[in-house]
C-alpha cells in the first residue's frame, strides 16, 4: 500500500515539510485505524458488569444489554475506527488529487532545471503550457488550505461526536428480564419502568481515550504546521503582507525550482522572460546574448586580457537624505570632477550591486523608483551600468526576473537618429531589436511599466549646464505625454524621470558631480556614490593586473612605488587611474633602457600611458606617422570637448586613427550605417585636448582660454592636464610661466572677523590642483607672495569635503603662505586626507587649529599623527611669537590614553601653547580621562582657557563632578562650557555649585540632550536668581523637559538678578499652556531675554495670542525667535504678522520652518515686509506647503527699497522651475543687491 501511495505522492511536488506531513498522516492513519479496529473487536469481551455470577444466563443478558446501551452512548453515529479512517484518509486523498493535477508541469520543470532532455522538452512545448503562470502555486496553496480546513474540521467533529470521550466505568440501568418485551430492543427495554441498576466496567475505554486524545493532538499539530506554511506563502508572495525586500515568484518554473526543488532559479529558454507572456522568447534571448558578449571586455576599467566583468571592483555607498551637503543659493556653483560627495555618518554600504534596487532606511522601506549614481571620472560608473545589464542577462537575482533592462548613453543623444523618436522607437534602439521582435515586448511593458529598468549613463556628458537643462525641461513641456508622439531623446528622458511616461519603471542615472546643477533639479528616491578602490583593493588590483600580464615579479616594485608616493596612491583610488599607473609603471620597469624617474603626477602618468599605448597597441605599420596621427587625435579630442561630442564617425576618423590604440570602435547599431568610435576613456580625450591647446595656441591665447573656461565644469580636468603640460614647457621657455600664473587670478578671499580668509570651495581647490600639477615649488611660492592669497591668515572648508589629492594640493600651496595662522577643516573624509593635513602642520605655526573627522572613518592613530606633526613643526618662517591658542579635534578617536598623550604634548610644548579654546567633541574620553585633564587645568598652558567643549563624550556624571570640583578649586577664566549629552540629575548639583561661586566666570552653558529632569531645571533656575551667577546663554534643548518646568523658568526670568539673554528650549514637550507663562515673563521689565529657541516644542496657534501680546509689549527685548517645527498654522501666522507690524516689536530674526503653513500665509508675510515698522532681516519659511500662487507678490515685495530683509529661507517647498527662477531673479535686483539679499530655495 505504501508503494501505491508513493506512486501518487511524489516528494518533488511538495515542500519538504508538507511532504513529511502527508507521509506521517498516511502512516498514522493506517496504524491508528488498525489499533481502533482491534480495540473495537475486543471491546465487548473487555466489558463486564457487577452481576451475581450464580445466574450465568442473567449475567450474559445484563452485560449484552448494558454493552448495547454503552455502545449507543459512546460510539454512535460513527464508530471510532471509521472516524480515524475518514480523518487521516481525507488529507491523503486531497494530497493525491493535487499531486496528480500538477505532476506533468512539475516533471517538465524538473527536467529543465536538471539540464536534461532539453530537446525533448522543447518538442513538447506545443503540448505543455510553459511554466509562466502561477498555476502550480495556486493549486498547491488551495490544497494546503484544504488540508488545514480538514484538520480543523475533524478536530471539531471529534468533540461533537465524542463529547465525553470513552468512560471506563458505566452506570447501566437495564430493564428487568421478566418485564422485558422480546418484540423490542434491549435499549428500548431500558425505558420500561421496572428496571435494575448495575455498574459496568470497560477496560478498553482507557486505551480508546488515549488514542482519541492522540488523534486530536495530531490534528492540531498538523493544522498548525499547515497554517504556518500557508502564512509563509502569503507573506512571501503577496507584497501587501510583506515589508521585506524579496521579489515574489513570477511563474511556476521559478516557484517549483526554488520552493520544491530547492535550487537556484535560472530562466530557461522557455521561461527567460516570464512576465511578458506574449513575446517571442528568441527576441529576449538574442538581446541577452548580445549583452553577455558585449560585457566580456570593458575598456573603462581594464584589468588585462583575461579578466571577466564579474571580477570588477565596485563599492557603492548610499547617500542618505540626511547628508549635510547642501547647495545654498548664495554659493559659488563651480563644479569639479574630483569632488567627494560628503558621506553621512549613517550611510549604508551596499555589498552587492543588486542592493541598489532594494528598499532600505534611506528610502523609508519603499522600493526606489529613481536612483542617481554619482562618481568621479574613471571611478567605474559605466562599468556599473554594464554590470547591471550583465547581471540581468544572467538572471543572477530575483529582482531581475520578470523585467527587461534598457541601457542608454547620453553621448548618443546628439545623434540624428535620437532627435525625433517615439517612446517605442527609443526603447527599441536600447534593445537593438527589429520592429517585429520588439512589438510584443513593447505592448506588454507599456501597460505594465513595473517590468522595466531603464539605465541612463553619463548625464554630465550631454548636459552639465543648468540653463541648458532648464531649456530642455521647458521645451519638453510643449509635448504631450503621449508615447506615440515623436520627440528628442532628451525630452523622453525628462518625461521618464519625472514619471510622465513609464511611471512605474525603475530608473538609474549616472553622472559626474560636475552636473550637480542639473541632477539637483531632478527628484531621486535614492542617491549613491561610487567611492572607488580602498587601499586593500588597490593591492588586489595590482596583483591581478600583474598576473594577467604574466609579470608577477614586478608586483612588489609597483606596489612599493605606489605606497611610497602619496600622490600616486591618491590617484589609484580612482580605478581608471590604477590602470594608467599600472600600465605606465609596468612599461617603465620592464624597459631596461628607461632611465627616467617614475611618474608621480596625473599629467606624467597620462603622458607615459600614451607611450605605452603607442608601443603596445598601435597597429599602424608605419611608425613614422605616429606624430601625425597623434596630432589628428588631439584635434579630434579638443573639437569633441568643445562641441560636446564624445562619439565620432564618418570622415572625422581615418583608419590610422582607429589603429592607434586610443580609440574604441563601438558596436554598430542596426539603425546606424557608419562605424562609430570613441576614445578608450573620457580622461584620455581630456588629456589629448589639453595637449592640443598647448601645442597649437600661443601663450596669450592659452591665458585667455584658462580665464574663459575655468568656470565650466566639463573643462576642469582638461585645465588640470593643461597646467601639468605647461609646467613641463616652463622648463624650456619662461614665456609659459604667465600661463600658469593665469590660474592664480581666480583665487579669492574675504574678510571675516578681522581675518583674511580663503574658503576651500571647488574653484579654489581646482586652482591649487592645477598648480600642484606643475611640480614647481617656485610657482607655489610666487603664488603665495603675489596672488590674492598673499595676506591670507585663515584657511577653512566649512561646506565642502575634499579628497586626499585635493588636500595634497592645498598643502602644496598653503605651506608657503607667510601669514597663515588659522586652519579650519571640517569633514576630513579619511585617514589619508588627515595625513596630508599633518604635512601642512609641520610646515606652518598654526595659532588656531580646528579639525573634524567623520565618525565612520576615525581611527586611534588620528590624534597621535596630529600631535606629532605639531611637535615636529619645522616652520621656516620666524613665528616665535605664535602660540597655539585654539585647538579643536572634533569626532577624533580620543580615549583616556589619548588624554595622556594630549597632556604630554601640552606640557612639552608649553612655550608654544597658550590655550584659550579647547574643543574635544564626540570623543571616547571617560571620567578617568577628565581626572587627568583636570590635573593640568591650573597650569599656565590652560589658565587662559575660556572655551571648553567636552560634549557628546563618555565622561558621565563622574566626569562632570570631577570637572566641577576642579573648576571650584583652581583659578580659571572659563566663560563657555559645553557638556551636552553627558550629565544627569546625579551631577547637576555639582554644576550648580560652580555656577553659584563668586569666582566662576561661565556665561555660556550648553546642556543639550542632558537628562537633567524637572529637579535639575529647578536647581538651575535657583542659581540663575543668585547675584554671583553670570550665566547669559543657556541651551537646554532636548532635555526631556515638560510643562512642569516652566514655572521655575518663568520665575527666574522675572528676577532682576537673572542675566539670561539667550535661552534654547527646543525639542522639549512644553505645550501651549505652559509656554504662555513663559511669554508672560517676556513682558516684565526685569527680563533680559533677547533670543529664544522654541523649535519642536509641541506648540500650536493656541499660544500665539500670548506670544503676540509679549512681542508688542514695550519691555519685551526679544530680537531672535525660533518657532520651527511647530504646528503654528495659518491663523497663528496671521496673529504673529499683526504683532510684527507694531512699533514696539523688536524682532529681527524669525524661524517658522516646517510650521504647517500654506499659500494663504504668504500675503500676510508680504504685508509685514512692506510695512516700514517691520525690522525683520532674516526670515526662514522653509519646508512649508507653498506653491507658485503668491510668488509674484513676494517677489515684488522683496524688491521694495524699504524692505530690510537680508535672508529668506524658502527651501523644500512645492515650487515649479518657473517659480524658482522668479526668486533667483530677485537677488539680481538693484535694491536686493544693495542689502545683499540671499534667498535659499
Amino acid at each position: 500500500m505504501m508503494d501505491t501511495i508513493k506512486d501518487y505522492v511524489f516528494p518533488k511536488r511538495f515542500s519538504i515539510l508538507a511532504y513529511v506531513c502527508v507521509i506521517i498522516h498516511f502512516h498514522c492513519g493506517v496504524i491508528l485505524a488498525a489499533i481502533a479496529t482491534a480495540l473495537r473487536f475486543g471491546e465487548e469481551e473487555k466489558f463486564s458488569c457487577a452481576v451475581d455470577t450464580k445466574f450465568a444466563t442473567h449475567k450474559i443478558y445484563v452485560e449484552k444489554t448494558c454493552f448495547s446501551i454503552y455502545d449507543d452512548a459512546y460510539n454512535s453515529p460513527v464508530r471510532f475506527y471509521a472516524f480515524i479512517v475518514l480523518n487521516f484518509g481525507s488529507v491523503v486523498v486531497v494530497s493525491v488529487i493535487y499531486s496528480l493535477a500538477v505532476g506533468n508541469r512539475i516533471d517538465e520543470t524538473e527536467k529543465y532545471s536538471s539540464g536534461s532532455d532539453k530537446s525533448e522538452t522543447g518538442a513538447k512545448k506545443g503540448n505543455v503550457e510553459p511554466g509562466r503562470k502561477l498555476y502550480v502555486f495556486y493549486f498547491y496553496f488551495i490544497h494546503l488550505v484544504a488540508r488545514l480546513m480538514l484538520g480543523i474540521l475533524f478536530t471539531i467533529l471529534q468533540h461533537v461526536l465524542y463529547p465525553s470521550g470513552f468512560d471506563s466505568k458505566f452506570s447501566c440501568v437495564y430493564p428487568d428480564i421478566k418485564q422485558s418485551d422480546p418484540n423490542i430492543t434491549a435499549a428500548q427495554n431500558a425505558s420500561v419502568t421496572l428496571s435494575s441498576h448495575v455498574t459496568c466496567t470497560n477496560s478498553a475505554a482507557q486505551d480508546k481515550q488515549f488514542w482519541g486524545t492522540f488523534v486530536s493532538v495530531c490534528n492540531v499539530i498538523f493544522a498548525i504546521i499547515t497554517l504556518l506554511e500557508v502564512a509563509y506563502l502569503i507573506w512571501y508572495q503577496f507584497p501587501c503582507f510583506n515589508t521585506r525586500s524579496n521579489v515574489p515568484w513570477s511563474c511556476d518554473s521559478q516557484f517549483i525550482t526554488e520552493y520544491f526543488l530547492q535550487k537556484e532559479y535560472i530562466p530557461s529558454e522557455d521561461d527567460k522572460f516570464t512576465g511578458i507572456d506574449n513575446c517571442t522568447p528568441n527576441s529576449i534571448d538574442i538581446y541577452k546574448q548580445n549583452i553577455l558578449k558585449a560585457s566580456l571586455n570593458t575598456l573603462d576599467i581594464n584589468y588585462g586580457a583575461n579578466i571577466s566583468l564579474d571580477d570588477m571592483f565596485i563599492d557603492v555607498v548610499i547617500q542618505t537624505e540626511q547628508a549635510p551637503h547642501k547647495f545654498l543659493k548664495g554659493m559659488t556653483r563651480h563644479e569639479i570632477y574630483d569632488v567627494y560627495m560628503e558621506v553621512p555618518k549613517h550611510s549604508i554600504c551596499l555589498k552587492e550591486i543588486k542592493d541598489l534596487f532594494y528598499p532600505n532606511e534611506d528610502t523609508k522601506g519603499n522600493s526606489p523608483r529613481t536612483i542617481l549614481a554619482l562618481g568621479r571620472p574613471g571611478i567605474g560608473k559605466t562599468v556599473l551600468t554594464t554590470k547591471i545589464m550583465h547581471d540581468w542577462a544572467n538572471g543572477v537575482d530575483e529582482f531581475y526576473h520578470d523585467k527587461i533592462t534598457f541601457l542608454f548613453k547620453f553621448r548618443c543623444f546628439n545623434l540624428s537618429e535620437f532627435q525625433n523618436v517615439t517612446l517605442k522607437k527609443f526603447l527599441r534602439f536600447g534593445a537593438e531589436l527589429n520592429e517585429d521582435k520588439f512589438e510584443s515586448i513593447f505592448e506588454e511593458i507599456l501597460h505594465n511599466s513595473k517590468k522595466i529598468i531603464v539605465i541612463f549613463d553619463g548625464l554630465d556628458e550631454l548636459c552639465s549646464n543648468l540653463k541648458e537643462f532648464k531649456n530642455y525641461v521647458d521645451q519638453s513641456k510643449t509635448y504631450s505625454n503621449d508615447p506615440d508622439i515623436p520627440m528628442s531623446a532628451m525630452f523622453l528622458f525628462i518625461k521618464i524621470v519625472f514619471g510622465y511616461l513609464l511611471e512605474e519603471a525603475t530608473i538609474l542615472v549616472t553622472s559626474r558631480p560636475t552636473a550637480s546643477d542639473v541632477y539637483s533639479k531632478l527628484k531621486f528616491d535614492r542617491k549613491v556614490e561610487i567611492i572607488g578602490f580602498t587601499l586593500d583593493k588597490i593591492e588586489k588590483y595590482v596583483e591581478q593586473f600583474c598576473a594577467n600580464h604574466e609579470k608577477n615579479d614586478l608586483k612588489p616594485k609597483i606596489l612599493s612605488h605606489i605606497k611610497s608616493s602619496s600622490e600616486i596612491k591618491n590617484l589609484c583610488y580612482i580605478p581608471v587611474n590604477s590602470f594608467i599607473v599600472c600600465v605606465t609603471l609596468l612599461n617603465c620597469l620592464h624597459d631596461p633602457d628607461n632611465d627616467n624617474p617614475l611618474p608621480t603626477t596625473l599629467t606624467e602618468l597620462y603622458q607615459a600611458a600614451l607611450v605605452y599605448f603607442h608601443k603596445n597597441h598601435d597597429r599602424n605599420e608605419s611608425k613614422g606617422c605616429y606624430q601625425k596621427v597623434i596630432k589628428e587625435l588631439q584635434w579630434l579630442a579638443f573639437d569633441g570637448m568643445k562641441n560636446d561630442q564624445l562619439i565620432f564617425y564618418g570622415e572625422l576618423v581615418n583608419e590610422q586613427m582607429k589603429e592607434s590604440g586610443l580609440l574604441h570602435c563601438l558596436p554598430v547599431p542596426f539603425f546606424q550605417i557608419q562605424a562609430q568610435v570613441c576614445f578608450i576613456h573620457l580622461t584620455v580625450q581630456e588629456f589629448l585636448a589639453a595637449k592640443h591647446i598647448v601645442e597649437t595656441k600661443e601663450p596669450e591665447d592659452i591665458n585667455e582660454f584658462i580665464s574663459s573656461h575655468v568656470e565650466h565644469g566639463k573643462w576642469h580636468l582638461v585645465l588640470q592636464f593643461l597646467a601639468g603640460l605647461l609646467g613641463r614647457r616652463m622648463k624650456m621657455s619662461d614665456q609659459y610661466r604667465s600661463c600658469v600664473l593665469a590660474f592664480t587670478e581666480h583665487f579669492s578671499c574675504e574678510i571675516s572677523d578681522e581675518n583674511i580668509v580663503c574658503n576651500l570651495d571647488p574653484s579654489q581647490v581646482l586652482v591649487m590642483k592645477c598648480l600642484r600639477e606643475t611640480k614647481d615649488e617656485g610657482i607655489a611660492k610666487e603664488t603665495a607672495a603675489t596672488s590674492a592669497l598673499k595676506g591670507v591668515t585663515c584657511i577653512r572648508n566649512n561646506v565642502h569635503s575634499h579628497s586626499s589629492s585635493e588636500y595634497a594640493a592645498m598643502v602644496f600651496v598653503c605651506k608657503h603662505l607667510n601669514f597663515l595662522a588659522s586652519l579650519t577643516l571640517k569633514g576630513i573624509p579619511d585617514f589619508d586626507c588627515l595625513l596630508q593635513v599633518t604635512k601642512l602642520l609641520q610646515e606652518r605655526c598654526i595659532e588656531k587649529l580646528s579639525l573634524e573627522m567623520p565618525i565612520v572613518y576615525r581611527v586611534e592613530l588620528d590624534l597621535e599623527h596630529v600631535l606629532s606633526a605639531l611637535t615636529d613643526s619645522e616652520c621656516c618662517i620666524n613665528h616665535e611669537h605664535s602660540k597655539l591658542t585654539q585647538f579643536t579635534l572634533n569626532d577624533f578617536h580620543i580615549t583616556d590614553a589619548g588624554v595622556s598623550s594630549l597632556i604630554e604634548f601640552l606640557l612639552q610644548n608649553a612655550h608654544r601653547i597658550c590655550l584659550q579654546k579647547l574643543h574635544l567633541r564626540g570623543t571616547k574620553i571617560t571620567s578617568c580621562g577628565i581626572a587627568k585633564f583636570c590635573d593640568v587645568l591650573g597650569n599656565e598652558i590652560c589658565n587662559q582657557l575660556i572655551d571648553l567643549h567636552l560634549g557628546w563624550s563618555d565622561i558621565g556624571d563622574g566626569g562632570v563632578r570631577t570637572l566641577c570640583n576642579a573648576l571650584r578649586r583652581e583659578e580659571h577664566k572659563l566663560q563657555r562650557l559645553n557638556i551636552s549629552s553627558s550629565l544627569t540629575t546625579g551631577s547637576i548639583f555639582a554644576l550648580v555649585e560652580v555656577l553659584g561661586d563668586e569666582h566662576c566666570a561661565i556665561t555660556d552653558l550648553n546642556l543639550v540632550s542632558d537628562a537633567i529632569g524637572e529637579e535639575g531645571v529647578r536647581m538651575l533656575c535657583d542659581v540663575l536668581k543668585q547675584e554671583q551667577c553670570k550665566l547669559a546663554v543657556l541651551d537646554i534643548s532636548n532635555c526631556s523637559l515638560t510643562y512642569k518646568c516652566m514655572p521655575y523658568l518663568t520665575e527666574a526670568l522675572g528676577d532682576e538678578k537673572c542675566r539670561l539673554t539667550d535661552l534654547s528650549l527646543g525639542s522639549n514637550d512644553i505645550g501651549d499652556e505652559s509656554v504662555c507663562t513663559l511669554f508672560a515673563a517676556l513682558r516684565l521689565e526685569q527680563c533680559s531675554l533677547t533670543k529664544l529657541d522654541l523649535g519642536y516644542c509641541s506648540l500650536t496657534e493656541k499660544c500665539m495670542t500670548a506670544l503676540c501680546e509679549a512681542l508688542s509689549h514695550e519691555h519685551c527685548g526679544l530680537i531672535n525667535l525660533n518657532l520651527g517645527e511647530n504646528d503654528i498654522g495659518g491663523e497663528g501666522v496671521r496673529m504673529l504678522c499683526c504683532a510684527l507690524r507694531k512699533e514696539q516689536c523688536k524682532l529681527t530674526e524669525l524661524d517658522l520652518s516646517d510650521c504647517s503653513l500654506t499659500d494663504e500665509c504668504l500675503p500676510s508675510f508680504c504685508k509685514v515686509l512692506r510695512d516700514e515698522r517691520c525690522r525683520l532681516t532674516s526670515l526662514d519659511l522653509g519646508s512649508n506647503a507653498f506653491t507658485d500662487k503668491y510668488l509674484s507678490l513676494l517677489s515684488d515685495t522683496l524688491k521694495l527699497e524699504h524692505c530690510c530683509l537680508q535672508y529668506l529661507g524658502i527651501w523644500s517647498c512645492n515650487f515649479t522651475d518657473e517659480g524658482e527662477r522668479l526668486l533667483e531673479d530677485v537677488e539680481n535686483f538693484e535694491h536686493c543687491k544693495a542689502r545683499r539679499l540671499r534667498i535659499e530655495v
